[in-house]
């Protein structure tokens, strides 16, 4: 069947519970505190970044080139170093955080399937939420603007505004895609 284009009205209703979405994720890291280690150093999340090239190259080592990985650890080390005291803040994360794992409640909406709760970086759902986003460029919004608002909307929730050259978004753009080329070598 066709899907009907979204209504003015339906839109709105998509910002706001991007926003609720963002609200949401704020209040559950808040009140998830963190015992022991509070923050993150360089050289944890350096070794984040190795760890997936380890476990990328134990599966195939032609997919990466060894060039390319010294090149990817250096700008990963280079990304680190502008990092600022805040960006390596711990905090509880949901680990799956996408709006397929959300419910619409009155005026709100909640986060559900805690299966992988855990502490990492202030910043992982974030960026992990933004990334499941972009999925649905293929699917049913297919709008680049709808999806690039419904980003905004969710960052205005969470109350942080974060630039596109955010040392932490850069970081975790290396980080997720090795994730995922590692989940795509297993699958084959």
């Amino acid at each position: 069947g066709c899907m009907k284009p979204f209504s003015k009205d339906d839109t709105s209703k998509l910002y706001q519970a991007m926003r609720s979405a963002g609200k949401w994720l704020d209040i559950f890291q808040k009140k998830m505190p963190v015992d022991g280690q509070k923050n993150f150093t360089s050289s944890q999340l350096q070794e984040r970044v190795e760890l997936y090239f380890e476990k990328v190259e134990t599966l195939d080592a032609k997919i990466i080139s060894a060039e390319l990985k010294n090149r990817l650890i250096e700008k990963t080390k280079s990304v680190l170093a502008k990092f600022t005291e805040g960006d390596f803040i711990m905090s509880a994360k949901h680990n799956d955080f996408a709006p397929w794992n959300l419910m619409k409640s009155e005026n709100s909406v909640i986060g559900f399937d805690y299966a992988d709760v855990e502490y990492d970086s202030v910043y992982y759902d974030v960026y992990h939420f933004t990334r499941a986003l972009n999925t649905f460029k293929l699917k049913p919004i297919k709008k680049v603007t709808v999806i690039e608002n419904c980003k905004r909307e969710f960052l205005e929730g969470f109350g942080r505004d974060i630039p596109l050259n955010h040392p932490t978004r850069i970081y975790f753009n290396i980080f997720f895609s090795l994730e995922r080329i590692q989940m795509l070598l297993r699958a084959r």
